[in-house]
């Protein structure tokens, strides 16, 4: 017989009470699925499950496969986060991290390279200065999109084909094709016109390491900008709402 119990190095997505004493974790494996367990007596005070699952550590774990959830039996902090979490900027910035992935992720369903990528972002977010920390998830976000398949086309026109380059200020883009138009296609296809400067940031970004993007980073207006139109995208191409993506484009801890 199999046996019911498994070790997994997994991030804390989200966690919410489940009775006075247990918790429901969701949790992001490394391979890139996710996996919903209990707690149990986490809530208690003596119980240290709570601070050691807190949310965006990475932690290593022995579960227990259960009917329903999987019961978190032992867990070992790997990364913690504490950064994160004291600085308000800095979590407000991390949260739509998290949010993409509990929303876009599945159970039993592995995604190449997510976990690593989003302990990346998380990593990179504890170590940059406050003011800069918007840049983080927006590029993480064009990057999360492109590796589940739905990458906007931001270089060329999605209809002919042609490298579209424009020292205009605005740049046609289909959202229902999917991304920029060469002028001549935009004539002939329902449009609308995204600033050239967040087009080019969203480039940027997408092409760029966390190393990157943290050590030269984008005004956070520009960052803000690329936010938007993220958000946007994750809306029509996948049915996603994040609510900690409506937070921090409408905070103003970065003004």
């Amino acid at each position: 017989m199999a046996s019911r119990s498994y070790a997994a190095r997994v991030m804390v997505l989200r966690k919410r009470k489940l009775s006075e004493s247990d918790l429901v974790l969701q949790l992001l494996k490394q391979d890139g699925s996710l996996v919903d367990a209990v707690a149990k007596g986490a809530r208690k005070p003596t119980n240290t499950f709570a601070t050691r699952m807190e949310v965006f550590n990475v932690c290593d774990c022995l579960l227990a496969r259960g009917r329903n959830l999987d019961v978190l039996t032992e867990a070992r902090v790997v990364s913690a986060r504490e950064a994160v979490h004291a600085a308000p900027r800095l979590y407000y910035a991390a949260a739509p991290i998290a949010d993409c992935i509990s929303r876009t992720a599945q159970p039993d369903l592995a995604v190449e390279r997510l976990f690593d990528m989003a302990d990346a972002a998380l990593e990179h977010l504890a170590h940059i200065d406050p003011a800069h920390a918007v840049v983080v998830p927006a590029a993480y976000l064009i990057k999360h999109v492109s590796l589940l398949g739905v990458r906007p086309g931001l270089f060329q026109c999605v209809t002919c084909g042609v490298d579209v380059r424009t020292h205009a200020s605005t740049t046609p883009f289909s959202i229902e094709d999917g991304g920029v138009l060469c002028p001549e296609c935009a004539r002939e296809r329902a449009c609308i016109h995204l600033g050239t400067r967040m087009l080019g940031n969203c480039r940027l970004l997408l092409g760029s390491t966390f190393d990157q993007v943290v050590e030269n980073p984008l005004a956070a207006q520009d960052a803000f900008d690329v936010l938007g139109f993220e958000h946007r995208w994750l809306r029509d191409q996948l049915g996603v709402s994040s609510k900690a993506l409506q937070q921090l484009l409408s905070c103003t801890l970065f003004d």
